[in-house]
């Protein structure tokens, strides 16, 4: 499949095949993470297949937030800016719909305040802080422009993302914990999730906007290849054996594991359909694969005997083949490209 016209900066000229298949990748990688997990809750010798989950999922989000940054398109009106936000908000409204639905039948108790909070900042399942911060960066850069100007935008923008940062990692906590928002919320902004993701996103921004990038990562292809097999060998030895936590050192592994490995995936050459029609949906999948996640966890209740790998087959075919039929149920629904992937 052809790839007409491709540039760095979300541009309708064409698709950045290389970044479609990163985004699947991951929301793949997901996928089989959580189908892990639930298996390792079966039975006590299937526990650590939770931290093999955990270190599988751990480089996800850094990958989307690098990718909605490399996908940005500079020098946006605000009717542009406008409609990224629909593209991130309208899919995610439908999914805390869909949440509020569960949550009214299986008699789960929630304040309408506290929960109008829950949906706003994305503490209604900690996946879905994502898109709160999508949503608070978009805004970010449409004012970072209008200050400073794209062309000397690069030093106030990484100034800027490290403070969020640091902002989110060490103070949202204390924060959200007055509010009443103290599960998956606070989980979420403390230093046990990765603290670089302004970072990632600033880093995607100027990536994205050099053409030759793909060219050059082709040309070193070898060298990024050997120092990703090496970096994920030696993080795979950490996860088995058990050394450090998933916040120290491993932190520190993931985020080079993921810059590499953005880098390797940009001389790969994709054409496989399946593989876009997965990615073009990657983010609404992202979203869509966690009430099929609830649904499976209350179905395994009881089944301790299942053998683990029907229990990990079973869960990827119902989260994976659920969060496709939902995609495909949304965008019948809004008839418009909110059911995409950010960037696209």
């Amino acid at each position: 499949m052809k790839n007409s016209g491709e540039n760095f900066s979300g541009q309708k000229k064409g698709r950045i095949l290389s970044y479609d298949f990163m985004k699947s990748v991951a929301v793949a990688g997901v996928i089989v993470g959580h189908s892990l997990a639930l298996a390792a809750g079966m039975a006590p010798e299937l526990a650590v297949l939770e931290r093999y989950g955990t270190a599988l999922m751990r480089p996800v989000v850094p990958i989307f937030i690098f990718l909605a940054g490399a996908l940005y398109k500079p020098r946006q009106s605000m009717r542009e800016t406008g409609l990224r936000l629909l593209r991130l908000v309208t899919p995610y409204l439908f999914f805390a719909a869909v949440f509020t639905l569960i949550y009214v039948l299986t008699g789960v108790k929630f304040g309408t305040v506290g929960y109008i909070l829950r949906v706003l900042t994305g503490e209604i399942h900690p996946v879905y802080y994502y898109v709160f911060l999508m949503a608070e960066y978009t805004v970010l850069l449409f004012v970072l422009e209008r200050i400073f100007g794209y062309e000397r935008m690069t030093i106030p923008l990484f100034a800027t993302m490290a403070v969020l940062s640091i902002l989110h990692g060490n103070y949202s906590k204390e924060i959200f914990e007055r509010i009443g928002l103290r599960e998956s919320m606070t989980l979420f902004c403390t230093y046990r999730s990765p603290f670089l993701w302004g970072i990632f996103y600033a880093a995607g921004i100027v990536l994205g906007q050099y053409p030759n990038l793909r060219a050059k990562a082709r040309e070193y292809k070898i060298w990024l290849r050997s120092i990703f097999a090496g970096l994920s060998l030696f993080y795979i030895v950490m996860v088995y054996f058990a050394i450090g936590d998933l916040d120290g050192l491993n932190s520190v592994i993931t985020t080079l594991i993921c810059f590499s490995a953005i880098l390797c995936l940009l001389t790969i050459r994709v054409r496989s359909k399946g593989w876009l029609f997965l990615s073009r949906r990657s983010y609404t999948i992202y979203l869509a694969h966690v009430p099929f996640y609830y649904l499976m966890e209350q179905i395994w209740k009881g089944q301790e005997h299942m053998p683990a790998i029907i229990i990990i087959l079973t869960n990827l075919a119902v989260m994976g083949g659920g969060a496709a039929a939902v995609c495909a149920l949304g965008k019948a629904i809004f008839k418009n490209h909110s059911f995409y992937v950010i960037g696209s």
